[in-house]
């Protein structure tokens, strides 16, 4: 057996997710190539190649078969993870006749959605080894963080079932946080002054993790960079 030894460039595999009106289907937008599969119908103010809009599982993995078979695009952008965890669920409350995921009892339907995003992230896996990027779009949702070596506090999170966003997160090459850059002015209590926070506009990208949000990166990106420069990080593979 011949060790292998280097880096290796393959295509990346992105989620990117912030508050709505962020700009993160804008910035993505601007990929080598770019195709959104429109998934929430929020993609008409950016001049851009998208699917029809995809009311199903079946339509998703559909178009993706057509530009594989038609060499179109080299990154794909999935818009957004919120949106496509709702089609889930829809699929299998009206698979199994029941109102909500809990019916099914003992957290089989919570299971059942996991799989789904597992055969979710197989095609994205798959759609990696034929040479195509891959970015999915998610939203932002602020939640109690549980955590087993401190006190909880408030965390933001992907805007998705948490186990299934555990997943997503896990097999993703990167997580990346978007948001407008704040500076926060602590007032003089003595004085009655209120604590202030001042923003310009600017946006910011988190790529590492910290106790206020998610993030991940397995390219050595900083802490956090200008999302204009976001794919200067990326490989080019």
């Amino acid at each position: 057996m011949e060790l292998i030894r280097g880096k290796v460039v393959t295509p990346y595999k992105i989620c990117l997710y912030g508050q709505g009106g962020v700009g993160k289907s804008t910035l993505a937008s601007i990929a080598e190539n770019a195709v959104f599969f429109d998934i929430e119908s929020g993609l008409d103010q950016i001049d851009c190649n998208r699917t029809p809009l995809i009311k199903t599982s079946k339509e998703l993995s559909g178009y993706v078969r057509e530009l594989i078979q038609t060499n179109q695009g080299k990154t794909f952008i999935f818009d957004s993870c919120d949106a496509l965890e709702k089609i889930f669920v829809d699929e299998i409350c009206k698979k199994n006749k029941i109102e909500s995921l809990s019916d099914l009892g003992y957290g089989k339907g919570y299971e059942e959605l996991n799989s789904n995003w597992n055969k979710f992230l197989d095609m994205l896996d798959w759609l990696k080894g034929a040479g195509k990027n891959t970015i999915v779009i998610g939203h932002e949702v602020i939640k109690k963080y549980e955590n087993p070596m401190a006190d909880p506090y408030d965390k933001i999170l992907l805007k998705m079932h948490q186990k299934s966003a555990g997943t997503l997160i896990s097999r993703m090459d990167a997580v990346l946080y978007m948001n407008y850059e704040v500076t926060v002015v602590k007032g003089d209590n003595k004085k009655g002054e209120k604590t202030r926070a001042f923003g310009k506009g600017e946006r910011v990208l988190h790529c590492c993790e910290r106790p206020a949000f998610i993030a991940k990166n397995r390219y050595n990106m900083p802490e956090r960079i200008n999302p204009q420069d976001l794919f200067n990080y990326l490989p080019k593979g």
